[in-house]
């Protein structure tokens, strides 16, 4: 889970009314966070703080609760968090049993003085008065004081209301009653403000009509400019909401929502002219960085399962609704729809994807042409169709039956060739591999083994309840079985010997092999699933748990086996890493999952569920990380803790708590070379050319290898550790910094020592200027010292109080920055030795860089906190702030963005000039390393005794604008007018929804067009 995730919104206030009150919980929401309380009560001290600019947000739940008995975990984590109620009164809401109860609720977080009404109909208190008690506006929570033992008691209680009704306040007096009590002041003091608000308004109207005998110009214009003022502030509060649900929707799974409310609060095609909100750039970001759904299919009811063809072009669901359906995997569109008289369990295509066979509960099986939905075959038997299955050559077909039978068909006639017998129902079977055995699961206990040809009985496997799935490994040597005796069976495929069992909490639903045969992926209905090492097959070991929130009905391998995907009753798939256990990506449907399977080249995911959607998902671009592994699990003392990339960004090198240092390639995630030292590698980094590599490590020595080979080329020899090594821009020389109190220059093509530059104590770091000039060195003896990269000159001291851990020069050179122990950072001045500014923190800095075009600095502190400040005065600009020590921070290569990394077990992009957080990258332990790719589309980072992983930054919220059809699914470019109506959104015009890509809401609509703006990216508007 994120930061973010775990992150409450703090609600001023929380919308309580009967959704038959929908237009007035409407109006009061939109009057509520649109309202500019008047400068001169801002900042004044109130009951929950300073009086702020604008009530923002506000909650106000837009649908039906549930038929429950008790609150939704949203509504009563947005009671908690809210620091008022506010209650709509008419009879509707006061027979409410949901309004009741959230009132309730709010008064046993002992807040019974933070509660307001307005009245919109009916009378208060009317059931004390015979003969009115239907007009009754006040709820019974509302009108009753709450005893100690948190339930209403007979004690009256009388509500502070205002009352909106005609003949009473009014709309604006009764709103401008609620500000009053939501902001902590007296209404009169507020409404003569507002009065003195409308009076100068009115005022200034009057002053330009006598000006305009002679200014008519300039009465227009100071008019229109003030309209113009209004309704920017009014769009860029809307855009401020739009980007607050964006990043819970995003949150809450719904991916392709959240960029659509993100881009309708942007300028531009969606947003229209709506002024620029950082906010608003930042979620959309946010939501372009997650598997994007590519298309949703739907179904008239829940679906039981869906599945790729075998090329990858089409998807084939099975659903409640008696159909199964095939369907473009592009478009979206459904291109055949097969009707049968029940529920359609299964559905899957021939190896060759021209026809499909199905299994339902109409107690038959079907066969397909794929093309035309026509029916070759039916599969009869006497009983509900469980399962059905192809061989591998396409020849035979296999139905299993709660008849207690499987059956042997021909696949192309129809014909029955034998059947395979238990003593209760079939539930699942499959070929082997060579298509000569059938293995089926059945109820009466056993898995069988049979032969395909003759439909002999060959083996039984033997469990102590129903077999739910049986599998053969890829070799045919092994079958793998799950139970609901809560275990999984590995059995020999010849002997039926039973080889391994694992246990499980509950029934294990579903087993499978990885492609090449070394692990199987189980999953259970004590919502987990567990990866099984087949050579490790020792009773009680799992190699990897994945673990979700509600049972795991379904679970499977990409086709490279480097990922699995996990299907769950709480509403999502999961894309898991395999070897390291990491949750890569969450697909989230609206009701429990019944499938989820890869496409056959591993770039998409097809999920069924009971949500009656079955969705395609692009996880190639969503898959943010790419985890670096040896396909092993590795030990403590192995585990790599720095990572670089090479220039050209295709390959990365890492260093490791044990001896050796790892190039990887960065596409596949592959091991490409291992570098043997005999002491920890403490650095790793290539030449400019990406052709070297040279190591620092604590066996005393530095070392340059062979990028390609691996090959050592020569030894950099110290006389204690070596911390830090790199080679200068044009890869001639190389510098090295060690615990003996020396740095090193030294010839980085035969090794030889040509300069040795003495500190006082150990030297931590050394770097070249950017022309290889120059080098700079960073000691334990309280100094920083600039040198003559050729002859070793000592060029100038830069003194600080306290170990100088880093320095590093300027783009051009003439200034270096440095980082310390005495808790600051300076910048100096090369020529002069001089220092130009002083970057104070409440901790040690660790870290310090410059900028790409060296205005600015950003530093990296034990207090918490990365700053940017500028490199020419040392004034102090945004702070970027964690829960832990920030041991890193650069600029991204266009200095747009800055990326941190924190022991807090973070790292963050963050957005340069806003100062939002663009992307998390959460780890298990604390980062200590983090670097952005040379072009910027990647970050790799290492965590203590943990992985390195390499992720994909997010795109820009320009680039998403230029190319928003490419991020949005291809049938979800645009808010349905339910969801628009939903968000507070006006409708569209007839073009407008056009323009989106949606003509199927643009019929019987008007024509009237905004056009769109093309969005620039300067002033913005928070």
């Amino acid at each position: 889970m994120t930061a973010a995730s775990e992150s409450v919104t703090r609600y001023r206030a929380f919308i309580s009314y009967s959704h038959v009150d929908k237009k007035w919980g409407d109006w009061l929401h939109k009057a509520l966070e649109t309202y500019r309380v008047p400068k001169g009560l801002v900042g004044q001290p109130s009951r929950t703080g300073p009086v702020p600019k604008r009530l923002y947000p506000i909650f106000r739940d837009r649908e039906e609760l549930p038929t429950a008995t008790s609150l939704g975990e949203q509504i009563e984590q947005a009671l908690e968090h809210s620091d008022y109620l506010i209650v709509i009164c008419s009879p509707r809401s006061a027979k409410s049993m949901w309004v009741n109860e959230e009132i309730l609720q709010f008064k046993r977080l002992g807040r019974s003085d933070r509660i307001l009404a307005i009245i919109v109909d009916g009378e208060p208190n009317a059931s004390d008065k015979p003969g009115m008690e239907a007009q009754e506006c006040f709820p019974p929570a509302l009108r009753f004081e709450l005893g100690e033992d948190g339930e209403l008691t007979g004690m009256r209680t009388e509500p502070i209301a205002a009352d909106a009704r005609k003949g009473k306040d009014g709309h604006q007096a009764a709103k401008l009653k609620l500000i009053a009590g939501l902001i902590g002041v007296k209404y009169d003091a507020l409404a003569q403000r507002e009065k003195r608000r409308n009076r100068i308004q009115k005022t200034s109207a009057v002053i330009l009509a006598i000006i305009a005998s002679t200014a008519v110009t300039g009465l227009w214009y100071y008019g229109e400019m003030n309209r113009k003022l209004e309704e920017r502030e009014r769009l860029l509060g809307e855009s401020l909401r739009l980007a607050e649900l964006s990043t819970k929707e995003r949150e809450g799974g719904s991916h392709d929502r959240a960029m659509l409310l993100a881009l309708n609060a942007l300028p531009g095609l969606y947003g229209g002219e709506r002024p620029l909100s950082l906010r608003a750039k930042a979620a959309l970001e946010w939501s372009a960085h997650t598997p994007m759904q590519q298309a949703r299919l739907a179904h008239e009811d829940g679906l039981f399962f869906s599945a790729f063809s075998p090329d990858g072009t089409q998807v084939v669901t099975a659903g409640f609704d008696n159909t199964a359906a095939i369907w473009d995997v592009v478009s979206g569109d459904r291109s055949v729809r097969l009707e049968l008289d029940g529920p359609v369990v299964y559905a899957v295509f021939s190896p060759d994807g021209k026809r499909v066979v199905t299994a339902s509960s109409d107690e038959t099986g079907a066969v397909w042409d794929a093309a035309s939905g026509k029916r070759l075959a039916k599969l009869a038997h006497d009983g509900i169709v469980w399962h059905a299955a192809f061989s591998p050559d396409g020849a035979l077909i296999v139905t299993t039956s709660k008849d207690n039978t499987a059956v042997i068909w021909d696949g192309h006639s129809g014909e029955r060739l034998s059947s395979l017998i238990h003593d209760d129902g079939v539930v699942h079977a499959e070929f082997s591999p060579d298509g000569t055995r059938v293995v089926t699961a059945s109820d009466d206990h056993t898995a069988a083994i049979w032969d395909a040809a003759t439909g002999e009985r060959l083996a039984s496997l033997g469990h102590q309840r129903g077999v739910l799935h049986a599998s053969f490994s890829p070799n045919g040597r092994w079958v793998v079985t799950s139970s609901k005796d809560r275990t999984a069976a590995f059995w020999d495929a010849t002997s039926g010997d039973q080889l391994s069992s694992l246990d499980h909490d509950d029934w294990v639903m579903h087993a499978e092999f990885s492609p090449d045969g070394t692990r199987v992926i189980i999953a259970s209905r004590d919502n987990t699933a567990a990866i099984w090492d087949v050579y490790d097959a020792t009773p009680g070991t799992w190699w990897r748990y994945l673990v979700h929130e509600e049972p795991v009905v379904q679970a499977g391998f990409s086709p490279d086996g480097k990922k699995a995907v996990t299907a769950s009753e709480d509403g999502t798939a999961v894309i898991w890493h395999v070897v390291s256990g990491e949750r890569l990506a969450t697909l989230t449907h609206e009701d429990r999952l019944s499938s989820a399977a890869f496409s056959p080249d591993g770039t998409r995911v097809v999920t069924a569920s009971e949500d009656k959607t079955a969705a395609i998902w692009s996880v190639a671009g969503g898959d943010r990380r790419t985890v670096l592994t040896f396909g092993r699990m590795l030990p403590m003392d192995d585990a790599m803790d720095h990572a670089l990339f090479s220039q050209d960004g295709t390959r990365v090198v890492t260093a490791s708590e044990g001896s050796t240092a790892v190039i990887w390639d960065v596409t596949t995630g592959e091991p490409l070379a291992e570098l043997l030292h005999d002491g920890k590698v403490w650095h790793a980094e290539f030449s400019l050319d990406g052709d070297r590599i040279v190591t620092a490590s604590s066996d005393e020595t530095g070392a340059v290898w062979d990028a390609a080979s691996g090959k050592r080329l020569a030894n950099l020899d110290h006389d204690g550790i070596v911390w830090h090594a790199a080679f200068s821009p044009d890869g001639a020389l190389i510098v090295t910094a060690s615990e003996d109190n020396t740095a090193v220059i030294w010839d980085a093509v035969t090794g030889e020592r040509i300069a040795k530059l003495e500190h006082e104590s150990r030297v931590w770091y050394a770097a070249f200027s950017l022309e290889g000039t120059q080098v700079v060195t960073s000691s334990a003896d309280g100094t920083a010292a600039i040198w003559d990269a050729v002859s070793g000159e000592y060029l100038g001291s830069l003194a600080h109080e306290d170990v100088v851990y880093y320095a590093v020069f300027s783009p051009d050179g003439t200034r270096v920055v440095t980082a310390s122990q005495d808790s600051t950072a300076a910048i100096w001045d090369v020529a002069s030795s001089g220092r130009l500014a002083i970057l104070a923190h409440s901790g040690p800095v660790s870290r310090a860089a410059f900028s790409p075009d060296g205005t600015q600095v950003v530093t990296a502190a034990s207090d918490n906190t990365a700053i940017i400040w500028s490199a020419t005065n040392g004034a102090r600009g945004r702070q970027f702030s964690h829960e832990a020590p920030v041991v890193e921070a650069a600029f991204s290569p266009d200095g747009t963005r800055i990326l941190t990394a924190s022991e807090d077990a973070m790292a963050i992009i963050w957005d340069a000039v806003s100062g939002e957080r663009v992307s998390e990258l959460v780890h298990e332990r604390p980062v200590y390393q983090a670097e952005f790719s040379p072009d910027g589309t990647r970050v790799v980072t290492a965590a203590v005794y943990s992985r390195v992983v390499i992720w994909n930054t997010p795109p820009h919220a320009a680039e998403v604008l230029r190319n928003v059809f490419s991020y949005l699914p291809k049938n979800r470019t645009c808010l349905t007018p339910e969801e628009r109506e939903r968000y507070s959104l006006p409708p569209l015009s007839a073009e407008q929804w056009i323009a989106r890509r949606c003509p199927q809401f643009a019929r019987n609509i008007g024509s009237t067009v905004d056009g769109g703006v093309q969005t620039h990216f300067g002033d913005s508007g928070d």
